[in-house]
């Protein structure tokens, strides 16, 4: 340097860019934003990472709960899949109201003929219960149509249990919340409805509700005390929120005092009659059974469900405690 002082020293990186890469597979094209796009394509931008990070807390949360199944067969879903098509759904709208990938879409039916690779023999879990979510009645169905409510009101459910509250959800997706509450104990919702509470809950399920103010502090509090009270289970309990199993349907009676706990029907329970019980009654039952060393098989016969509902319900009160 003329002056004698050495060249000034480049300011480093404040962070490493992140390897963006798109897809070069020629018949499967993977889409940013999916788990597939991570691992096959090497992408590393924010939403494949993000994709990928979701479905691993997903899986670990799954496994915690005693709900991962892993890979399942996958020729049920595809003659489900190949149903769809024949009532006019294309592989493009398909991904769209599942939110499954093309690129897994197109595995699952096709298969990778340019590398001889046939249509997928298994698939994950979460994927067959996405697609087995969607049905072709309800795709082109009118918004007025009434169709079953159990998905609607488990999502609902799902999301007061982390303290969304009824004015705020019912808010969200324009209705009162009188309104909300008839959905939460009614059999059929419309399809409009469905769709909505289904948008909203994809759209909430892992954000934390707002506390800023003292009426949303205990607007959240109080979601989740109801919700705890009833036996109703957070998003993360729900393997397939849609059609997982679950013998305790029936309890949809949500104007019943939740914090009146009828001891009686308890023991009865506990000792294998068929009585009817709240969710609170339910749990309260679990919890002195499972505090007696009975499995969780033992468990569910003697309170007429699945060993499966009744680790959740375990789960989630470990949880909520």
């Amino acid at each position: 340097m003329p002056n004698g002082l050495p060249p000034p020293a480049a300011e480093p990186s404040t962070r490493a860019e992140r390897p963006v890469r798109d897809c070069q597979h020629v018949r499967v094209r993977h889409e940013h934003g999916t788990r597939l796009a991570y691992v096959l394509d090497r992408c590393r931008c924010r939403q494949c990472s993000q994709a990928n990070r979701l479905e691993a807390q997903q899986r670990n949360t799954a496994i915690a709960y005693g709900t991962w199944t892993g890979l399942v067969d996958a020729e049920p879903v595809r003659a489900h899949v190949q149903q769809l098509r024949a009532a006019g759904v294309s592989l493009q709208r398909l991904s769209v109201l599942s939110g499954v990938g093309y690129g897994a879409l197109s595995a699952l039916v096709y298969g990778d003929p340019s590398r001889r690779q046939p249509p997928s023999r298994q698939v994950r879990s979460d994927t067959r219960g996405r697609l087995l979510a969607v049905q072709a009645d309800t795709v082109s169905l009118p918004a007025g149509r009434r169709v079953p409510a159990v998905g609607t009101r488990r999502r609902l459910q799902a999301l007061a249990a982390v303290g969304w509250s009824l004015p705020v959800l019912a808010l969200r997706v324009g209705r009162t919340p009188r309104g909300l509450r008839r959905t939460l104990s009614s059999p059929t919702v419309t399809v409009g409805i469905a769709r909505s509470v289904a948008a909203l809950y994809d759209e909430l399920r892992h954000l934390t509700p707002p506390r800023r103010t003292p009426q949303e502090r205990a607007g959240a509090e109080q979601a989740r005390t109801y919700a705890r009270q009833h036996g109703w289970l957070p998003p993360r309990a729900w393997d397939d929120i849609d059609s997982d199993p679950d013998s305790d349907e029936q309890d949809l009676d949500i104007e019943e005092p939740a914090d009146v706990l009828d001891e009686i029907a308890v023991e009865r329970a506990m000792q294998g009659d068929r009585v009817r019980l709240t969710g609170a009654e339910r749990d309260e039952a679990i919890t002195r059974l499972t505090a007696r060393g009975v499995s969780a098989c033992r468990i569910a016969e003697l309170l007429g469900t699945s060993s499966r509902a009744v680790t959740r319900r375990r789960a989630a009160r470990r949880t909520a405690a």
